[in-house]
């Protein structure tokens, strides 16, 4: 029996989806190296003996701008237990592109468009729906096969799916999900199938009748993880927008420009009604960080070193440094939980 718990092992799953951030070059290249750090880290024994018996069983499939993964998505499949684990990247904090296409494009919202006569009609940012777009067109190019990746689901005739993704990856899981449920008719093969989503740090991908929908359809299978002290997924509610001005403060002083842009963006966004999927889910309350001395270190060790800490892997994130030789525990460089 492997250590961790299933939660546990959905996360350093969801956390090694963004292995491809590391690198650079061309979509193929970077999903080439992504591929094979996945593999080396999934064969590792003493990875093995924390989360199971997991293996990258489609892609890793990246699209990719400017030498930089816009996008990276796999499948790991659990031999033991047959459960399929679709893992979602954040965004590459070093591709501007990502940023403005995927994470701000919220001024405008376009239809959920896998579901027809709701009134009010759920809705997405634009940049929600870009980037399930991305998700959509990713294929594994087999002879003169595309095999997406709901595809590759239909063939192996999965009955378990869980859809997991932090930060960027947080808000296109649940995305991705209630996809797949919405169109099951086209995919199951007429199997009875569970659809989880384990969505961590994600911003809001639509409005109140997004949420109000994906509830409905999603919420007895969605472990939604967010940190009370995480700036991202203050985003893009009113009032929670307004919380990140005093976030860390008097510890850490929210810089004056950071004010200014929130203010703008809430003026942008007036009207878009937007809310976090399943609002009543409460944050988890995280510590300050050691290392933290600004507003910025203080905001990426909430963003990503709190979850680690939260799901108490570091002992996965000493495997995976010692099978690529990092310098840091991965998922936690630059940052130390106090």
């Amino acid at each position: 029996m492997p250590v961790y718990s299933n939660n546990q092992q959905i996360f350093c799953l969801n956390a090694i989806s963004n292995l491809g951030n590391m690198y650079n070059g061309g979509a193929q290249d970077i999903a080439s190296l992504t591929g094979a750090a996945i593999n080396k880290i999934l064969t590792d024994p003493t990875v093995v003996n924390l989360i199971g018996n997991w293996a990258c069983v489609w892609g890793p499939v990246v699209v990719a701008a400017d030498s930089k993964a816009l996008n990276t998505m796999y499948i790991a499949h659990n031999s033991d237990t047959n459960q399929y684990v679709v893992g979602i990247a954040g965004t590459d904090s070093q591709s501007v592109l990502d940023w403005l296409l995927e994470d701000f494009y919220v001024v405008q919202k376009v239809d959920w468009p896998y579901v027809n006569g709701m009134d009010p009609m759920p809705m997405t940012s634009r940049g929600t729906s870009i980037g399930l777009n991305y998700l959509l067109g990713m294929a594994v190019v087999s002879g003169n096969d595309h095999i997406h990746a709901r595809d590759f689901l239909q063939n192996v005739n999965a009955t378990d799916v869980t859809v997991t993704g932090h930060s960027l990856g947080g808000a296109l899981a649940p995305a991705y999900a209630l996809y797949l449920n919405d169109t099951k008719n086209q995919w199951t093969n007429g199997n009875a199938v569970t659809i989880s989503c384990h969505p961590a740090a994600g911003a809001t991908p639509g409005d109140k009748a997004f949420s109000d929908y994906y509830t409905s359809q999603l919420a007895n299978t969605t472990n939604r993880v967010w940190n009370a002290h995480d700036v991202v997924p203050h985003a893009f509610e009113q009032d929670m927008l307004s919380e990140i001005k005093t976030i860390f403060e008097p510890e850490n002083i929210t810089p004056d420009y950071i004010k200014a842009a929130i203010d703008a963006i809430k003026l942008a966004i007036i009207g878009k009604n937007y809310t976090q999927l399943m609002p009543d889910v409460p944050g988890f309350a995280s510590t300050g960080c050691d290392s933290s001395t600004t507003f910025f270190d203080e905001l990426l060790c909430q963003h990503i070193c709190a979850y680690a800490n939260y799901f108490q892997v570091s002992e996965f994130q000493v495997a995976v440094q010692n099978a690529l030789g990092l310098p840091n525990p991965y998922f936690s460089s630059g940052c130390v939980q106090s």
